[in-house]
């Protein structure tokens, strides 16, 4: 068995996720790379002493691309200033590189610059905002390849690895408009049935909600998943009711929030008398794999947004679909492609080590003159300190400048940079902390045949959860080479063409499986089997069956036999990543890993099979332990993920910071009231935070924002009754309590949570420890009637839409 093993400090956007700061090991060929698209004469160099490096680096995922192209010289003159510069470094190894921001003609003319430090979700949202708004933007990045796949994760047996599976949930409509704009077919499998297993055997698994009857949230969820529930006793799944007032009401208001942010999700569960079984077998599990920790390590501010995102804001909300493929490829390489031809320069290999400041001020005032005033009081960041991929520190001027690198990265550039550990509202995130992530992936021997295809698994190590998938069925793609084709000489006399349809039109929208039009004619026999470039449309998405349409001319009828072969051609299917591939390949998610990471290869593999893949194989662990592997791939990523500890909010950026031309971007931007409604660790709040951060940097140069973003959908009209409702009655608990004494107004912002908890034993994230799964006298009381009124509200608002919807019948 051959393993390849990597540790690194960040994932790239690892389960559903994101922006992140790994920066991987650079080869030589593309060391080679970057030296000769540096060799265009942007500026002059200048010799000196340049700031230490710090360590640490502001990396991010994948790329394609090593920045412009160097502009066209002779191969003499090339040669002779590679030798000059050779000798500059070799004489002076810590010199600065002086550079511009912008050295490619690009369609913007407005002079302003910005710099972009990340790439991933975040840094590519940013940079594509401010491209469109006419900026002249330059992106950095610690990975030698932005936007592709990096040969550092290469597997012994020559395979790629792109480290992660992330979802994409039904919600996630801004990265879908991406897609659309981008112009090409779709990245994205079929949404998937996914099943959870703990040590037990199977929990439950999840539908496809979409398909379902709709009901109001979060009543569908609740009866579409009751008979999918294998050892969750319905006694058990009721105890989650009294969390709906919360999920209603812990961000009406910065107060209520930053009060749900202050204590663990573990010390709501237990105060809302929600039952351990619960506890253990769904809601831990639940947020492991959404927010990458246990419940006693999360916010429950943060828990509540990323429960009631993904899971109940709506029916299908938690329906989730997979790219076919690499990510890297299948969207951030033709991505990049779009960011270039805006104009925006992208450099890899570039590891940001500090940030200087601002030398002059006049040109940020002058095209938003509110700066001036901010400006005055403290110097600005107005250039990025990069280490290249030769060693040499360059200098990046920027107007503006976006952070989008994750929190490690941010860290140190706090360490390194004066000029923003000065600003009060960045000092936070040095509080905050990360999860440790381990990816494996395994290709077997055997060919498995799995429930799900993807999997969710937790329980079986301590506060450590995951997923697993079978790639080679999950992201088989069976489409032709071509969208459309020219066939020949198989019979003689005629020709003809085929298309799929699916992929040229969308006039079977919401149906499954491929259309398929033959037109056949009498062409001359020339030896002739073209593929043509497919179509960037992708029309027929998601068809239930096969529609052919034959057009035959000259129809002799041999030619009868005509569309078997032709069909033939399309199978196997040619576009299968894993064709060829005699077995099964697993590929393991393993978050908050930390107590993983120390084990060996080896026995992380054989802890993948026999811990975590057994209970999903019919024969258990007697079969895993007959699996082959014959090729691996284990991935460490130490902090690679944002954690959100009980009040972290307070600690993490906001996308505008106090420093006018500075913005943040990523999964560590502030979540709570008047925030998009994505949250948690996701790649479509990666994706328009840098969205929203690059629209913000263009406003600061004084030019019209470029980029739409989106919002989610919004709440059903029940659910925004009752936080109305909740709204209301918060607001005269208030006035009340600002002519009551500070007792009773304690008393009465207790009353209003509808929980009292001692404090919390977090020792373990079951509550089984000494303190227990405790509740105060008191709690069912409130908690009934909590459960009543809302029960009582959601009838009202049901029968309300019946009546309504009865009524337009009757009008029809």
């Amino acid at each position: 068995m051959r393993v390849s093993t990597t540790s690194a400090p960040a994932l790239p956007g690892c389960g559903s996720h994101r922006s992140s700061s790994r920066a991987a090991p650079v080869s030589h060929t593309q060391q080679r790379a970057c030296r000769k698209a540096l060799q265009a004469p942007r500026a002059a160099a200048a010799a000196g002493d340049g700031p230490q490096s710090a360590g640490g680096s502001s990396a991010s995922s994948s790329g394609n691309g090593a920045g412009p192209a160097p502009a066209p010289q002779s191969n003499s003159s090339q040669q002779q200033q590679q030798q000059q510069q050779q000798q500059q470094r070799q004489q002076q190894p810590n010199s600065w590189r002086q550079t511009s921001t912008n050295t490619t003609p690009s369609s913007s003319s407005s002079g302003k610059r910005a710099v972009v430090v990340g790439g991933g979700w975040a840094g590519f949202g940013a940079a594509l905002a401010l491209a469109k708004a006419g900026a002249q933007v330059t992106l950095l990045d610690a990975s030698a390849t932005p936007g592709g796949l990096s040969s550092a994760f290469q597997t012994p047996g020559g395979q790629l690895v792109e480290p992660g599976i992330k979802g994409f949930w039904y919600q996630y409509a801004n990265i879908e408009a991406l897609v659309a704009e981008l112009g090409i077919p779709s990245p994205f499998t079929p949404f998937t049935r996914s099943s959870f297993w703990s040590p037990d055997g199977l929990q439950v698994e999840s539908p496809i909600f979409q398909d379902l009857p709709r009901l109001p949230t979060p009543l569908g969820s609740f009866v579409h998943t009751a008979p999918l529930f294998r050892q969750l006793p319905l006694a058990d799944r009721a105890t989650a009711a009294p969390l709906v007032k919360a999920l209603l009401e812990h961000d009406l208001d910065d107060t209520l929030y930053n009060s749900y942010d202050s204590q663990s999700a573990y010390e709501l569960f237990r105060g809302a008398g929600v039952s351990k079984k619960l506890y253990e077998k769904f809601l831990a599990p639940m947020l492991l794999v959404t927010l990458f920790a246990p419940p006693t390590e999360l916010s429950a501010a943060a828990a509540l947004g990323a429960l009631y995102f993904f899971v109940l804001a709506h029916q299908p909300d938690f329906d989730v679909r997979w790219c076919k493929g690499p990510i890297g490829e299948l969207i951030f390489s033709p991505l990049v492609s779009r960011l270039k031809s805006l104009g925006v320069t992208i450099l890899g290999g570039r590891r940001a080590q500090q940030l200087l400041p601002m030398q002059d001020h006049k040109t940020l005032a002058s095209a938003n003159p509110s700066s001036s005033s901010s400006s005055s009081k403290g110097q600005l960041p107005g250039v990025v300190v990069a280490k290249g991929p030769d060693g040499v520190l360059e200098q990046h001027h920027a107007d503006v400048i976006v952070l989008a690198a994750g929190v490690p990265a941010l860290q140190q550039l706090l360490r390194s940079s004066p000029v923003l550990a000065a600003a009060d509202d960045l000092r936070g995130v040095m509080n905050v902390n990360c999860s440790d992530v381990l990816a494996v992936r395994l290709w077997l021997q055997q060919k498995l045949s799995l429930r799900s295809a993807s999997n969710v698994v937790a329980g079986f190590d301590d506060g450590v959860g995951g997923t697993f998938f079978q790639l080679d069925k999950l992201q088989r793609c069976a489409t032709p080479r071509s969208a459309s084709n020219v066939v020949a000489c198989f019979d003689d006399g005629v020709g003809g063409t085929f298309f799929q349809l699916d992929k040229l039109q969308d006039m079977h929208k919401g149906k499954r499986g491929s259309v398929l039009e033959f037109d056949m004619y009498h062409a001359e026999p020339p030896l002739l089997l073209l593929l043509l470039l497919l179509l960037p449309q992708d029309m027929y998405k998601g068809a239930a069956g096969s529609v052919v349409e034959f057009d035959m001319y000259h129809a002799e009828p041999p030619l009868l036999l005509l569309p078997l072969l032709l069909l033939l051609l399309l199978l196997p299917p040619p576009q299968d990543m894993y064709k060829g591939t005699a077995g099964s390949v697993l590929e393991f998610d393993m978050y908050h890993a930390e107590p993983l990471l120390p084990l060996s290869d080896e026995a992380i593999i054989q802890r993948m099979l026999q811990t975590y893949l057994a209970p999903a194989l019919p024969g258990g662990i007697a079969e895993a332990s007959r699996l082959t592997v014959t090729d691996a791939s284990v991935l460490r990523f130490r902090n690679a993920v944002t954690r959100f500890s009980p009040g972290s909010n307070s600690q993490l950026p906001g996308i505008s910071t106090s420093l006018p031309n500075l913005f943040v971007a990523g999964d560590c931007v502030k979540q709570g009231p008047g925030t998009h409604g994505c949250k948690g660790l996701s790649q479509e709040k990666a994706y328009v935070s840098g969205l929203q951060a690059g629209n913000r940097a263009a406003a600061q140069l004084g030019l019209a924002p470029g980029a739409r973003v989106l919002p989610v959908e919004p709440d059903e009209p029940h659910v925004a009754a009752a936080k109305q409702l909740l709204k209301v009655q918060r607001q005269l608990g208030q006035l009340a309590g600002s002519v009551a004494s500070s007792s009773s107004s304690s008393s009465s912002s207790s009353r209003r949570r509808g929980t009292s908890m001692r404090p919390a034993d977090t020792s373990s994230s079951s509550g089984s420890s000494s303190g227990g799964w405790i509740r105060e006298a008191g709690d069912s009381e409130r908690r009934a009637q909590a459960s009543h009124e809302l029960r009582d509200l959601m009838r009202a608002e049901v029968a309300e839409q019946v009546g309504e919807q009865k009524r337009v019948e009757q009008q029809a």
